[in-house]
């Protein structure tokens, strides 16, 4: 799906992609309609810096690393400044997926998207509510184990060009507005991650 958020042409503007599927939507949502962070971070940046960049969303709902992967050469021939990886989420919901490793292999995908300093490549963390089917109360102490230990390994990762976002600070501060709503954000959610990435992307050099 591609989906130009800024109406500033590719020579005139800094170009921002999103991919991944983590903080969009499940694998049940329509698959037609624009969903989840990027429209609100291209009105977010479209506000803030007029004209200066353009949002291209390659998310699609349901991606996981496996699928986003061979993507890679596409999204790098957009010639992006940055391009915005939310996965991990779905990964999780299988107990036999390392944390740890996920975070390696999601670190070794920014590598292959070209990260560098020209190139920024932000991991985006997961939220312990993305589970395609919500957890028992039983299951969810085990579940936010496992999410906050791959947001602590995707921080300790030290890759040259490679930015992280734990979105669970911004989570535990939303008590009266939910981040999300089943399994994808919900709009106050939405708006959080969005700004958060805005902010990033507007402060880095």
């Amino acid at each position: 799906m591609l989906f130009l958020l800024t109406t500033a042409s590719a020579q005139e503007s800094r170009v921002v992609v999103t991919l991944g599927g983590g903080l969009v939507a499940s694998p049940q949502s329509e698959a037609a309609a624009p969903v989840g962070i990027a429209a609100v971070l291209g009105d977010c940046l479209e506000e803030r810096a007029p004209k200066k960049f353009s949002v291209v969303d390659r998310s699609v709902a349901g991606e996981t690393l496996a699928t986003a992967t061979p993507k890679s050469g596409d999204i790098t021939g957009l010639a992006p400044a940055w391009v915005v990886v939310t996965l991990g989420a779905h990964e999780l919901s299988d107990p036999a997926v390392d944390p740890a490793k996920l975070a390696t292999d999601l670190g070794a995908l920014a590598v292959g998207l070209g990260a560098s300093p020209d190139r920024k490549v932000l991991l985006v963390g997961a939220l312990s509510a993305q589970l395609l089917t919500p957890p028992t109360e039983a299951e969810q102490p085990a579940l936010d184990a496992r999410v906050a230990s791959l947001n602590a390994a995707l921080a300790a990762l030290d890759l040259p060009g490679v930015l992280r976002l734990d979105p669970t600070a911004r989570g535990r501060k939303a008590q009266k507005e939910p981040m999300v709503e089943g399994p994808k954000l919900s709009a106050a959610g939405q708006a959080k991650v969005a700004a958060a990435i805005c902010e990033l992307v507007l402060s880095t050099p």
